[in-house]
């Protein structure tokens, strides 16, 4: 799983998003409630040789952050 910035990666490569059969809670590393994740989408990585077909979800993020990957 991973996430993504609606602004830096949605927007700017038209990705098309699909919404989540019931929102999902995002919480800072700290416990803190941040917002609700309503939207995803699914896209294959390419790291060196090895290739993911990798679930993002859409959140925002700060503008120098693009993606997040990893388990939440």
């Amino acid at each position: 799983m991973a996430f993504t910035n609606v602004e830096s990666i949605i927007r700017k490569y038209n990705i098309i998003t699909k919404k989540l059969l019931a929102p999902r809670l995002l919480y800072l590393v700290d416990s803190i409630l941040t917002l609700l994740v309503t939207d995803y989408f699914t896209a294959r990585i390419l790291i060196g040789l090895y290739t993911k077909a990798m679930l993002f979800l859409v959140t925002k993020l700060l503008p120098i952050t693009l993606i997040i990957l990893g388990m939440p």
